[in-house]
């Protein structure tokens, strides 16, 4: 089958999957259509994100699922982002974040306890699609084309990157348009498929991996492989605003993050112990240029704001006051104090520098998608590279 690498405009009634990447948004509806569950669709949809967009997501890399079940009316999650290393210490790379090394990728763990939990399908079928798309390959797509030239030295001076994206003659790098493939990658995926996600933790491919790892600095032992379990969170972080009930990832993800926005935008501000803002958004907020304006401002500075706080979370496992930063961030009066420290004339840059003292880590690539499946059950799912 022909797949687009465009996005479609279209609306749908009975069921609908949205990747990065046309190409994938079809793969998985092609799962639903063959009562795979979202679960399903999901997963398969990914593993071709990982081709279209290898910049931002691979089977290296972690990922994060928000799970509702139609059936049961229940929302869950699950953590498979990358561990540190058991060889690991808090100052071993010093200060500079380019010293750090990868961590030990979760994103097979967590496709397989998501697949255990709800999927239909066989899991070799997820990867169908997929292996085909690898081995009879595509076209270059844009961003995957800006991230092989803003990386073409490193590309050009590796043997092992140039033999995917560089030109017949391993001499230029690939465009936009030109055609890609993914031969051993494809040899991967097939032999996932066939023997599950343990092939890559304790099996076939891992003295591979291991040694792969070796040779470009990492830490990653075979017991660290071994060893990675996934996080269940049977009672995913919720909270309403208005009408709605969100469903989120908890702590160290960005859910808190996202409450602490809606929080603020939902209220209102008072104005010289007088006049009432109201933040709440309706139509006439964007009815006109001057409401479009101080809409946007409010919405912009309630994201700087907040992410701020993005950088106080951490791993809950690991540190214990998480819970209680968790419940400030999610709680009306901290929204009610930042919204009141917003002034629709100009941005609190002082503000950012004295919360922000430590930095927000700077962001590398990362994919969505969403699946609603006929029967109403939906999923949420984000995954990263391990930078």
């Amino acid at each position: 089958m022909k797949y687009s690498q465009r996005p479609s405009d279209k609306c749908y009634t009975k069921a609908a999957v949205a990747a990065d990447a046309g190409t994938c948004s079809e793969i998985g509806r092609d799962i639903l259509k063959r009562n795979g569950s979202a679960v399903d669709a999901a997963i398969a949809a990914l593993l071709c994100v990982s081709l279209v967009n290898a910049q931002s997501v691979g089977i290296g890399g972690g990922v994060v699922f928000t799970i509702y079940n139609a059936s049961t009316g229940k929302v869950e999650t699950i953590n498979a982002r990358e561990t540190a290393p058991m060889g690991a210490s808090e100052n071993m790379f010093g200060k500079d974040p380019q010293n750090a090394k990868p961590g030990t990728p979760g994103l097979l763990r967590g496709y397989e306890l998501a697949h255990k939990r709800h999927g239909r399908l066989k899991w070799k079928e997820l990867f169908e699609p997929s292996i085909k798309l690898a081995l009879d390959g595509f076209q270059v797509g844009r961003a995957l084309a800006l991230a092989i030239n803003e990386t073409s030295d490193k590309v050009l001076n590796n043997a092992a990157l140039c033999e995917v994206f560089c030109g017949s003659r391993n001499k230029t790098i690939l465009k936009e348009k030109d055609t890609i493939r993914f031969l051993k990658l494809a040899q991967t995926y097939e032999k996932i498929a066939k023997e599950g996600a343990d092939a890559f933790y304790n099996g076939s491919l891992t003295q591979d991996i291991l040694d792969d790892i070796k040779a470009a600095g990492g830490i990653i032992t075979r017991e660290d492989l071994r060893g990675y379990t996934p996080l269940l969170n049977e009672h995913a972080l919720n909270f309403t605003v208005g009408k709605y009930i969100f469903h989120a990832p908890d702590a160290p993800f960005g859910g808190p993050v996202l409450a602490l926005i809606l929080n603020i935008l939902k209220g209102s501000v008072q104005i010289m112990k007088r006049f009432i803002s109201d933040y709440n958004f309706s139509s006439s907020s964007v009815s006109t240029t001057e409401n479009k304006i101080l809409t946007y401002h409010r919405m912009i500075e309630a994201f700087r704001f907040a992410n701020v706080q993005k950088s106080k979370l951490g791993d809950p496992v690991i540190n214990k006051n998480v819970a209680e930063i968790v419940k400030s961030m999610t709680s009306e009066s901290l929204a009610d104090g930042i919204r009141n420290k917003i002034k629709d004339d100009f941005k609190q840059t002082r503000y950012y520098e004295q919360e922000d003292r430590d930095g927000v880590p700077e962001d590398h690539g990362t994919s969505h998608l969403s699946v609603l499946a006929e029967d109403g059950s939906a999923v949420a799912i984000t995954s990263s590279i391990n930078n």
